[in-house]
């Protein structure tokens, strides 16, 4: 059994699939994807009790995360618990690589950069956001999650063919510093597909490795279709991957 994690062992750019507590992430069909935006941060502060007495107490923060999902589509929202689900936790761990040491150094980098390339896209300027969707929400594009693309990935193939591998290119040279068009909804009124097409949730945490380490070190870390594959074709990636370990479980913050 997957060892139980603490909200504050949560790193940037650890890959979450939420499924059934008593249900294999690999294999269920309902599973939802994230990816971890921020650290939680832990703090001391000095708090005296009713008889004068001081002493040291910690609180942390409830880390973030860049989700997409309805009604909300692509946002920046609290890590959260839903009834009887668990978030396994995938992470990206280098200690040797077939790669020399100093790009293995560079590889190392690849959660922090995917989290850092996840702000500029959920805050990117000409996003119609929506501040405070709910008290968890802290920004949203509603939209931009597509139900269509679900059976586009359920009927295609999470193989990274040269489709992907073009696509997976195109994310690194064009989409460090604004989110793709697949992200971007033109106009409130139009969801067309000229200005608009829209991703699942597993595109997500695909998109944003992609895009952070190009296609080179795609071949080796994120060898998917962002645009063809479900939570559970990202968790037996993730799962055969020797660079990604299950590291643990986090039921994430209660209801």
């Amino acid at each position: 059994m997957n060892p139980s994690l603490k909200l504050t062992d949560l790193k940037q750019g650890d890959i979450l699939i939420q499924h059934r507590h008593d249900k294999d992430p690999t294999k269920e069909l309902i599973t939802h994807a994230a990816i971890v935006a921020t650290h939680s941060v832990t703090e001391k502060e000095i708090v005296t009790d009713a008889s004068g007495a001081r002493f040291e107490s910690k609180t942390y923060t409830i880390p973030h995360i860049f989700e997409m999902k309805v009604p909300t589509g692509h946002c920046l929202n609290t890590i959260y618990g839903e009834k009887n689900k668990i978030w396994s936790v995938y992470r990206l761990i280098i200690t040797s690589s077939m790669e020399s040491r100093e790009e293995t150094k560079i590889s190392r980098l690849l959660p922090y950069k995917a989290a850092s390339i996840g702000y500029l896209w959920v805050f990117y300027k000409n996003y119609k956001y929506k501040a405070d969707y709910k008290a968890d929400y802290k920004v949203t594009n509603s939209g931009t999650y597509s139900k269509f693309s679900i059976v586009s990935a359920f009927l295609g193939s999470s193989e990274f063919s040269a489709y992907a591998q073009a696509y997976a290119n195109s994310l690194w040279k064009n989409n460090r510093t604004q989110p793709p068009p697949d992200l971007i909804r033109m106009s409130n009124q139009c969801s067309c597909s000229c200005s608009f097409s829209g991703e699942i949730c597993s595109y997500l945490p695909i998109a944003l490795y992609q895009a952070a380490m190009g296609l080179s070190k795609a071949f080796i870390y994120m060898a998917l279709n962002a645009k063809q594959s479900l939570p559970r074709d990202l968790a037996r990636y993730l799962t055969v991957n020797k660079y990604w370990s299950l590291v643990g479980t986090v039921s994430g913050k209660s209801g």
